[in-house]
């Protein structure tokens, strides 16, 4: 007696997981140095820049810094 081909059993709880992760995600707004930044919730262009992050001037919204862009 010969069995068929195998078949995997994926539970709902993966096949929900995996497509959570293919599905498309926004872009994330980060402060980038030695580039024009604008805020994005007020359009401002003032910065207090920190180590990890950067906060709006004008309305307080802190963006992360983007530390791979950062020059040395």
């Amino acid at each position: 007696m010969t069995r068929g081909p195998a078949r995997k059993v994926v539970s709902i709880v993966d096949a929900r997981a995996a497509a959570i992760a293919a599905a498309p995600r926004p872009a994330m707004p980060v402060y980038v140095p030695g580039r024009v930044n604008r805020c994005v919730e007020c359009h401002h262009e003032a910065f207090w820049v920190g180590r990890i992050t950067a906060e709006c001037g004008s309305c307080g919204r802190p963006l992360p810094v983007d530390q791979l862009r950062r020059h040395p």
